[in-house]
């Protein structure tokens, strides 16, 4: 990394609750959370970007919700850098009170934009209340238009909770956002978006858009296809996050999937093989034909580069 560079961190879900379920040890996304910060403090980001489900919630009461939401923030603005967090579906189904979020997350809206450097980061509320699927409304099309046009000489990248179907014109899978033709119809305008990072699906995965590596002659505009990846649950195997790299002089955006890795005095060594081998071993029992032959670090997030125009 250049002396001219920033870093950001990317988390993918939290679903923080008191009891583990299934893959995901909910109970214990606040203390990786705690082991995620102390990890990087000598080599401190720019802030860390989180892509929803902050709580699971799953069939509890809402005051409980309500509780481990407060408790979400209240770990999170402990961290010692800029935390910029989403929702997701665990949000919309299992606390679907609005105020409620935006009030105890600090938040005027969900979908907002940040600046880190040369990149803008726009954050994209795409939920639906009481449902899993994501959906691009006229008004959420219009303020992501609205938002894009403001900068388009400015390198952005798109966080967002559902990821967006490749192929399908309307798609009824609960990962996905509804109209998802619709969606890269409007990302198709506006080539100066580099990246797609999304949550949700909780498998790593690197997606292409076909038909987006059209150059565009103009500042800021990507020279290749736009990418869409998805990052793994944060309290999930393969306990991993993503590190964004943002290096303005050579107009390149550089996403990396790091592991979680022991620090003492926090996660011990043997602590952590302990819940690798654990959690890995309970995702194969869960789903093995994705499981079973996948390696901690994804190959396909072990080096995704974006590149744009300087000038």
């Amino acid at each position: 990394m250049s002396a001219s560079s920033l870093k950001l961190l990317v988390v993918g879900d939290l679903h923080h609750m008191e009891r583990n379920r299934d893959s995901l040890y909910c109970a214990r996304a606040l203390e990786l959370w705690s082991l995620l910060v102390a990890q990087v403090k000598e080599r401190p980001p720019a802030a860390i970007l989180q892509l929803g489900d902050l709580i699971d919630g799953y069939h509890l009461p809402i005051e409980v919700c309500r509780r481990d939401l407060l408790d979400v923030h209240k770990v999170l603005m402990q961290s010692p850098y800029p935390v910029h967090p989403l929702i997701g579906n665990h949000e919309t189904i299992y606390l679907p009170d609005r105020p409620f979020i935006l009030e105890t997350l600090g938040l005027s809206a969900i979908s907002r934009v940040a600046a880190f450097g040369a990149v803008r980061a726009v954050f994209f509320d795409l939920t639906v209340d009481g449902e899993s699927y994501g959906l691009l409304t006229p008004e959420r099309a219009a303020w992501l238009e609205a938002e894009l046009d403001r900068a388009p000489e400015r390198p952005a990248i798109i966080l967002q909770h559902p990821l967006i179907h490749p192929d399908e014109e309307t798609c009824g899978h609960r990962h996905y956002v509804q109209n998802s033709g619709a969606y890269l119809r409007l990302l198709a305008r506006h080539p100066q978006v580099q990246m797609v990072l999304t949550g949700h699906r909780h498998i790593p995965t690197r997606l292409e858009f076909r038909g987006t590596d059209k150059p565009a002659r103009r500042p800021g505009a990507r020279r290749g296809p736009l990418v869409q990846l998805t990052l793994p649950a944060f309290c999930s195997w393969p306990f991993t996050y993503g590190a964004l790299t943002v290096d303005e002089p050579a107009g390149a955006l550089t996403f990396r999937e790091e592991p979680l890795e022991p620090v003492e005095g926090v996660f011990s060594k043997r602590a952590l093989e302990e819940l690798l081998a654990e959690g890995r071993r309970i995702r194969i029992e869960e789903n093995p034909d994705v499981w079973s032959a996948r390696v901690r670090l994804s190959p396909e997030l072990k080096e995704v580069t974006a590149v744009w125009q300087t000038q």
